[in-house]
């Protein structure tokens, strides 16, 4: 079992903190400033969430980012990235497939409540707060897939599994070909997020949700969790090793300019 002090000032993309009641608070970061994806990032979480899931002093999860946005796309962040600029080869293929999916499947594998405070927009990875059981959001948010096939990318890496699980296939479909943003009202009306409330009531509120639970047994909850994802973790399952497969085979030889247009060498 993991000892939170072992962990939890071993992340670079993500601030810890816990109370006496259990409850973690994830803040994701880069730098102390917004989250962006990135190679860090890709390499990171799969392993924050194992050392989360595996802590049983963990009773409640809340997530949530810094500054505007809960996680921004900055293409800069990949210009000068090592693995980019030595091109994509059989081994960083591999790589890259294994990441993503320890990163989407150990989120799926902690065992306790996750409440998502989602406190601006999240411009791709979606599925990071939005496979949590409670999402809430800031009246500024919006939800979106911009890091895919506007840029050329192959949508793989679990979009195609966990779009149409919570849109339906054909509007998952439409936001996924033609970029759409789905605006914090439209995601209330949709049932991606449960409330919507401005940024500054966000965390309060997410802590109220957390401690309105404490008189259910811990087994309950845990299990009740468990129960709850386990369609979409059998999706998974059976989708992310082809899935990005595709997306891998989709990246050799791409090249992405400063404006973000994808071309084929």
């Amino acid at each position: 079992m993991a000892a939170f002090e072992t962990y939890r000032e071993s992340f670079q993309c993500a601030r810890m903190e816990r109370d006496e009641d259990g409850i973690l608070l994830l803040t994701f970061h880069d730098n102390k400033e917004t989250w962006s994806w990135s190679r860090q990032a890709a390499e990171e979480l799969g392993r924050l969430f194992d050392a989360i899931a595996t802590d049983d002093e963990n009773k409640f999860v809340i997530m949530t980012g810094t500054g505007e946005f809960f996680l921004k796309h900055d293409l800069s962040k990949f210009a000068n990235d090592p693995e980019s600029i030595k091109g994509h080869t059989p081994a960083t293929a591999d790589l890259g497939m294994r990441r993503q999916i320890a990163n989407v499947m150990r989120e799926l594998e902690i065992r306790v409540p996750m409440i998502a405070a989602v406190n601006g927009p999240v411009q791709q990875h979606a599925e990071i707060p939005l496979m949590c059981d409670i999402v809430i959001a800031a009246d500024t948010a919006y939800f979106a897939d911009e890091a895919h096939v506007i840029h050329g990318g192959v949508p793989g890496d679990g979009a195609h599994v966990f779009w149409p699980a919570v849109l339906g296939l054909n509007r998952a479909r439409y936001l996924l070909w033609m970029n759409q943003r789905i605006d914090a009202q439209e995601a209330l009306r949709l049932g991606l997020v449960g409330e919507v409330l401005p940024a500054d009531q966000l965390l309060d509120r997410a802590y109220a949700i957390a401690r309105r639970f404490f008189p259910v047994p811990e087994l309950t909850r845990r299990y009740t969790r468990e129960l709850m994802i386990r369609t979409l973790k059998r999706s998974m399952l059976d989708e992310l090793t082809v899935s990005l497969a595709l997306t891998q085979l989709s990246a050799i030889g791409r090249v992405i300019d400063d404006e973000g247009h994808a071309y084929y060498r």
